[in-house]
This record gives structure tokens, sequence and C-alpha cells, in this order.
């Protein structure tokens, strides 16, 4: 089965032309503060850093959680993975 591109740029190309010249600042900010929000990335601490570290560390060596580990940790907030 062939997967077809969606083009988003063309669609929303043409949603802009169907919208007043007068709300296209409205637009452009509501574009901006979404930008913002899914690529705003918060500074770190040094505890943080060293924990994704470590991480890192032990996934690129193979060192995993189990299956069950996963699911257990995850069953206590009610979450079924």
């Amino acid at each position: 089965m062939a997967v077809t591109a969606f083009d988003y740029t063309k669609v929303i190309t043409e949603d802009l032309k169907s919208i007043p010249e007068s709300y296209l600042p409205i637009v452009a900010n509501l574009v901006h503060t979404f930008k913002d929000s899914v690529t705003y990335m918060p500074p770190l601490s040094e505890s943080e850093r060293l924990a994704l570290d470590e991480g890192l560390r032990q996934a690129d060596n193979g060192e995993f959680e189990s299956s069950e580990a996963v699911t257990a940790f995850f069953k206590q907030w009610g979450v079924n993975a």
C-alpha cells in the first residue's frame, strides 16, 4: 500500500485565502503562539541533564527494564501500557 504525503502547506495556503485581510494579524499571532508552544524547550537543571545522560548511557548499553516492570510502573496511575 502506497503512502501519500499530505500537502499541509497547500491546504493552509488555500485556507488563508478565505480569511478576511483584517483577521490576518490575529492568524499570524495564533501561528506564532502555536509554534512557540510546541518548540519551546525549557532549560534543564544540572540534575535533569545528568539523569537524561545516564538514561541515554543505559539505553546505548542495552540496559532496559522488562515489559513487566514498565507495565507495573504505569499501572500505578491506571495506565494500561
